[in-house]
């Protein structure tokens, strides 16, 4: 039985796979914080995931596809029932040709199950494929547990390498901001996006990067 790579071989050069997928693709993942993941995002979303399913485009790329029952749309006026695709299947596919199509989601991107409650900061969906994932990749993706939130690096860095006027926040924020890492209030997180998203606060400038 043949095995088929196809983007992960050097067939198809990354760059390729950049065009196809969305602006987040790269070799190095920069590090992004909360002001990143807001001023980046295209949709913010808050959820839960109601199905995970994979298959292939009209132009033959693999994806999964996310459903999702939205709580609160924070940015982007996404329906009850919102639905993206990102690049990679989730697990390899027999093509019943005597070929195995091996590409699944790249490592270090986000991978999603049923029942999931999420919040998700997602970038503009790429133009050839209408294909988007999240911001900074798995730094953009929170799982919520009960009434805690966390992405995959363990909220390592979020509030770093920031500037604000504390006298915006609540004391529940205050606080919030002062964490290095480790799993977060989700109410007072999502608290907190909504203001600076609702109120421009990153447009005002009352948000911002620290300059180094």
């Amino acid at each position: 039985m043949k095995i088929r790579k196809f983007f992960r071989t050097s067939m198809i050069p990354l760059v390729l796979v950049a065009i196809l997928v969305a602006p987040s693709f790269g070799a190095t993942v920069l590090h992004r914080n909360v002001v990143d993941l807001i001023e980046l995002s295209d949709v913010i979303v808050v959820g839960n995931v109601s199905q995970v399913t994979d298959g292939f485009d009209q132009n033959g790329v693999p994806y999964t596809e996310i459903t999702m029952n939205v709580n609160e749309s924070i940015r982007g006026s996404q329906p009850g029932t919102y639905t993206f695709r990102q690049f990679g299947l989730l697990q390899p596919r027999d093509m019943g040709n005597g070929t195995i199509n091996l590409n699944t989601t790249l490592d270090g991107w986000p991978t999603y199950k049923q029942d999931q409650e999420v919040i998700l900061f997602l970038y503009q969906a790429a133009s050839i494929t209408g294909f988007r994932t999240t911001v900074g990749l798995l730094q953009g993706k929170f799982d919520a547990d009960g009434e805690l939130l966390a992405n995959a690096i363990n909220n390592r860095g979020l509030f770093q390498n920031m500037n604000v006027d504390p006298q915006l926040l609540s004391a529940a924020e205050q606080k919030l901001l002062t964490s290095a890492e480790g799993p977060m209030n989700r109410e007072t997180f999502v608290n907190f996006v909504r203001k600076v998203v609702e109120q421009g606060w990153i447009e005002a400038g009352k948000v911002s990067n620290a300059k180094n």
